[in-house]
């Protein structure tokens, strides 16, 4: 191998003196001035500078051997190089044109230099590896002690050529084994390229299975779970989880309030449709037990065993003496003309207004116990007339006796005369 040293040319410098110039085929080439040398520069800035371009030509070695390399070594030490840039050869026959690779190598300053970053024949990059399979390959043979980490005030840029046929435009890929295990690619989501979302891919079986895409950001924001074409803001194709008593709160654009769905398996589930702070308007208890705070509208049939009704007082007050008790007259005479009982909504009015079930109850309650009174009434009228058709009985009985004796009376006197 052969070594490009700096210092070779700095002491060819200093050895032509504190200010010197050297003439070759009536140029100016080499200057020195101060212990810095200058390569068609007459006031080198540096040790050395040079105008113009360098070339290294070195000894051609086997397969991955280098050809030419640049050390860097210490200023207090001439035996070990703190750092390299050489360039290796990929093939064990180095021939006219060969395909070369550019390799940085550094040093802690206690071990042998090793190598940092390469850049490849074909234009990749790698750093942490020595076979970069992209433009840009980062490897880390320890990724759970020590992170990879970018840290800019500026964006990172990934770009790629785009085709016609094309649906990605490039994206980060993580491996793992040789194997691919996740993705984020940017994917055409239109005829042409405006429309770009980001897809995530991910893999849930080890072995070459292809990808199957987990999220999706479309073109206008929307994010999918579980579909490719998300309809709104977020769109999941599944169940969701929402653990640790978390809530669900929705943001509200026409107003205040925040509207909620708070869980957890001690209380159930508690609707806040105008925000915490107005109070749950439904709950749903963990036994299954249901509360509305307000109104509850259903259009449709409810099919229920047992339905409760505790905030409306009953019908008792027909029982109290001084209740106007109707007359069936009235009623009879209300029936003729409503074709309804008094107090009851008509049937048009029920299928217009729809019917208070508490309200209604009452009102039914209120006619049963009407009924009730108008029977016992109507019982204590059958029990007097019994009780005075019995007595009827007994005097048309003592009246026919008599009868039947004044008969007999008659009979005799006429056989006496």
């Amino acid at each position: 191998m052969k070594t490009i040293k700096i210092a070779v040319i700095a002491m060819i410098g200093m050895s032509l003196g504190i200010s010197a110039q050297h003439n070759y085929d009536n140029q100016n080439i080499i200057y020195s001035k101060e212990n810095k040398v200058g390569i068609g520069v007459k006031s080198p800035y540096s040790s050395l500078d040079v105008r113009g371009n360098i070339s290294a030509t070195g000894s051609e070695k086997n397969n991955d051997s280098y050809v030419s390399q640049l050390n860097f070594i210490n200023y207090y030490t001439t035996t070990s190089p703190m750092a390299s840039i050489g360039v290796k050869t990929r093939k064990s026959v180095v021939a006219a044109f060969d395909y070369t690779n550019i390799v940085f190598e550094t040093s802690n300053g206690f071990n042998t230099l090793s190598e940092k970053m390469r850049i490849a024949d074909n234009g990749n990059v790698g750093i942490g590896t020595s076979n970069p399979r992209q433009k840009l390959e980062l490897y880390n043979s320890n990724a759970f002690n020590n992170n990879m980490e970018f840290q800019s005030q500026d964006h990172l840029l990934l770009s790629s050529s785009y085709k016609n046929n094309d649906e990605f435009f490039g994206g980060i890929t993580w491996e793992s084994g040789g194997r691919r295990r996740a993705s984020i690619v940017a994917t055409r989501e239109h005829s042409d390229a405006d429309h770009v979302g980001m897809a995530f891919f991910t893999k849930g079986t080890d072995g070459p299975g292809a990808f199957f895409e987990s999220m999706r950001i479309s073109y206008i924001g929307n994010i999918g779970i579980g579909t490719t074409s998300p309809k709104e803001r977020l769109d999941v194709n599944g169940s969701i989880i929402i653990k640790d008593g978390h809530n669900l709160s929705w943001g509200n654009k026409y107003g205040t309030g925040i509207p909620t769905i708070a869980a957890n398996t001690t209380s159930g589930l508690h609707f806040y449709p105008n925000g915490s702070t107005l109070g749950a308007t439904m709950r749903i208890f963990k036994d299954g037990k249901t509360r509305f705070t307000n109104n509850m509208a259903v259009l449709g049939k409810i099919e229920s065993k047992e339905i409760k009704v505790t905030n409306t007082p009953t019908a008792d007050f027909v029982f109290e003496e001084d209740y106007d008790l109707p007359t069936l007259k009235s009623i009879e005479k209300h029936i003729k003309e409503k074709k309804h009982l008094p107090e009851i909504a008509s049937a048009k009015e029920m299928e217009k207004n729809g019917v208070n079930i508490g309200d209604f109850q009452i009102q039914l309650l209120q006619k049963i116990e009407e009924l009730t009174l108008y029977t016992i009434e109507q019982e204590k009228r059958l029990n007097s007339i019994e009780s005075k058709n019995e007595k009827l009985e007994k005097e048309n009985e003592t009246l026919k006796l008599l009868a039947e004796r004044l008969t007999k009376i008659e009979e005799q006197l006429k056989k006496k005369n």
